[in-house]
């Protein structure tokens, strides 16, 4: 959120507050009555700006406190890792020897085994994290 609403109303109350004054000061009744009227509706709306300002901008400095700063050569350095891994390489020995995610089904089932065939020919859908 930008700050010109804060300052949008701040200003507008200031200048409620600094017409009220002249006006009672000055015996001017229908300004008094009309600037009297606006005032505390542009107060509350001025303070409660102030409060969600505050504590928006506490939230912000807790979070950046709170956690771990990472430097720029420690994200590249993982980043080089992770690109001379080969693509595969942690399960390809698996792979060859035919094993699966699934253990193996228990001799004479019939329905298992079927399954177990049916779930080596489908490829792992799982999502790499």
């Amino acid at each position: 959120m930008s700050p010109w609403p804060l300052a949008l109303v701040l200003g507008l109350t200031a200048g409620d507050y600094l017409l009220w004054n002249w006006s009672l000061s000055g015996n001017h009744d229908a300004p008094a009555l009309v600037s009297g009227l606006t005032l505390p509706p542009l107060a509350a709306a001025s303070m409660l700006l102030i409060a969600t300002t505050v504590l928006r901008l506490l939230a912000r400095s807790t979070r950046r406190l709170g956690t771990p700063q990472t430097s720029r050569a420690a994200e590249l350095e993982v980043g080089a890792r992770r690109m001379s891994r080969p693509r595969g390489s942690h399960d390809a020995a698996a792979r060859a020897r035919g094993e699966g995610e699934w253990a193996a089904p228990v001799a004479g089932d019939e329905g298992a085994q079927r399954a177990a065939v049916d779930n080596q020919r489908r490829r792992s859908r799982k999502l790499a994290a």
